[in-house]
C-alpha cells in the first residue's frame, strides 16, 4: 500500500483546491544551520524536527499536511562555530508570518508551527501573538522537546543539564534516525554548572534568562554529555514522539485545540 501523500508541495494547484476544508492541518518545521560539536552535522535540528513532523502527519488519521522545513533559524549564539548560519531576528518573524498568511488565504484554518530549536522559540512567539490579534486564524506553535519533557526526563540516562545542545536526546535521536551521520569516536561535552540563578541546559528551571554565546560554555560548542547517548533511547524518543504528535495532529484538525 501506497503512503498517503502528506507533502504539500507536491500537490498540484488544483488538487490542493479541491481537498483543503475547515478540517485541514498544515505543519511547518522550523529548525536551525549550526554546530553541533565534533559529532552531529550542523542540520540536526532541522532533520530531527522534520522526521518527527513527517512520521507523524504519515500516522495521523486526519488530513495533515507538512510543508518543506525551515533550514535556518536564530543562531547568533552559535555564530563562533564554524558553518553556522542565523538570521536575524525580523528576517525570521517575517519569514514565517508570510507563509502563516499564505495559508491562511488559501483558506486553512490550522497552522501548527513545529519548532526544533530552542533559538527559534521567542520569536515564533511573537509570530503567533502577532498574527493571532490581527486575524481569526491562531496558529499553535510547538517545540517537540519542550512538548515531550515529562517523558524524556524520565528515561534520560544523564544527570540534570545532560540533554542541552548537541547532549543526550539529540545524539540518541540521530543515532536512531541517522547514524551514518554520527561521529561516534567523537562524543565529547560536560554538562555545565552555571550558578544558582542559571545554568544551560534542557529542561532546568531557571530562575532568569540571560544570552551567551555557546563559545563562552564550551570549546566544542556542546552542552551536555552525548556520551550517555544510545540508539535504543533515541528509537523509544522517537516512538514517543511520533504517537503523541499524531494524536495532537488529529485533535487539532477535530478542534479539539482551540
Amino acid at each position: 500500500m501506497c503512503k498517503k501523500n502528506i507533502y504539500w508541495c507536491k500537490f498540484k494547484s488544483y488538487q490542493l483546491k479541491e481537498i483543503i476544508d475547515d478540517n485541514t492541518v498544515v505543519v511547518l518545521s522550523v529548525g536551525s544551520c549550526e554546530q553541533h560539536g565534533f559529532h552531529l552535522p550542523l542540520e540536526t535540528d532541522t532533520t530531527l524536527v522534520y522526521r518527527i513532523a513527517e512520521e507523524a502527519a504519515l500516522k495521523a488519521e486526519k488530513k495533515i499536511f507538512i510543508l518543506p522545513p525551515i533550514w535556518t533559524g536564530y543562531s547568533p549564539h552559535h555564530m563562533d562555530f564554524s558553518g553556522s548560519i542565523t538570521l536575524r531576528r525580523e528576517t525570521l518573524y517575517c519569514l514565517i508570518f508570510d507563509i502563516c498568511t499564505s495559508l491562511m488565504h488559501h483558506g486553512i484554518k490550522h497552522i501548527l508551527l513545529l519548532n526544533g530549536h530552542g533559538g527559534n522559540e521567542g520569536i515564533l512567539r511573537t509570530v503567533v501573538d502577532d498574527f493571532g490579534s490581527k486575524y481569526s486564524t491562531y496558529p499553535i506553535l510547538v517545540t517537540y522537546f519542550t512538548f515531550f519533557s515529562k517523558q524524556i526526563k524520565e528515561r534520560q540516562r544523564s544527570a540534570e543539564g545532560g540533554m542541552g545542545h548537541a547532549g543526550e536526546l539529540e545524539t540518541s535521536l540521530q543515532l536512531f534516525l541517522s547514524p551514518d551521520f554520527v561521529d561516534t569516536d567523537r562524543l565529547e561535552g560536560e554538562i555545565i554548572k552555571g550558578n544558582k540563578y542559571f545554568k544551560p541546559g534542557m529542561f532546568i528551571n531557571n530562575k532568569i534568562y540571560q544570552y551567551k554565546p555557546f563559545s563562552s560554555y564550551s570549546p566544542i560548542g556542546v552542552i551536555g554529555e552525548p556520551q550517555a547517548a544510545l540508539k535504543e533511547t533515541g528509537k523509544e524518543f522517537f516512538k514517543i514522539m511520533v504517537e503523541g504528535l499524531a494524536k495532537l495532529f488529529d485533535d487539532i484538525a477535530d478542534g479539539l485545540v482551540q
